[in-house]
């Protein structure tokens, strides 16, 4: 049985995402596609998605936006503000793992500032060529001034890893990363862990 067009589009789409390994794209695919895939045509469909990504990658630049993205976050959490990959599925999703995992964090004595993320819808419309959104927002106090405070740091330290940013300096517009391209190597340990 041969796997669908629309199953090995989603195929190609997760496996640029970058953020799954082939046994969850396995499980995804079958779940969407129960009575029209066959697991062993779907397995190959999948290594082969992944060897021409591997083949891709071999091409790109020493260092990708999505390197310099993650150097940005890094540098982020080092000054207390909490910064997610992948953080869920929609804005909502990402403000329960925000939530969540300050939590955590307190619990060890940590005092952070706020947060930043992109979720996974983001990531599509960042492998579609759209750029990448940053959602952003400050912790334990919720005025404008507080989470402006924190836009204006996540954009310096995007600027600061030559990302180009594109934000007005509302906290009611998330901050646009409009020339990101999404060359992103393998990240799965890089997503936070589903809310209980």
């Amino acid at each position: 049985m041969a796997v669908p067009d629309e199953a090995l589009e989603e195929i190609e789409s997760q496996v640029a995402h970058a953020y799954y390994d082939a046994d969850e794209i396995l499980e995804s695919v079958l779940s969407f596609y129960p009575d029209e895939t066959d697991e062993d045509a779907v397995r190959g469909a999948i290594a082969e998605a992944f060897a021409r990504r591997a083949a891709e990658i071999a091409s790109w630049p020493a260092v990708t936006d999505c390197d310099r993205l993650f150097a940005a976050f890094a540098e982020l959490e080092r000054a207390g503000i909490i910064a997610l990959e992948n953080c869920g599925t929609t804005l909502q999703d990402g403000l329960g793992f925000v939530e969540m995992i300050a939590d955590e964090r307190r619990q060890t004595g940590w005092i952070g500032r706020g947060y930043c993320f992109f979720h996974e819808q983001d990531v599509m419309h960042a492998i579609d060529g759209d750029g990448l959104l940053l959602a952003f927002g400050a912790l334990d106090d919720d005025s404008d001034e507080a989470f402006q405070r924190i836009g204006e740091a996540v954009a310096q330290a995007c600027k600061a890893q030559r990302l180009a940013v594109r934000w007005s300096g509302s906290v009611d517009e998330r901050i646009r990363l409009p020339e990101l391209q999404w060359q992103c190597r393998p990240r799965k340990g890089n997503r936070p862990p589903r809310p209980e």
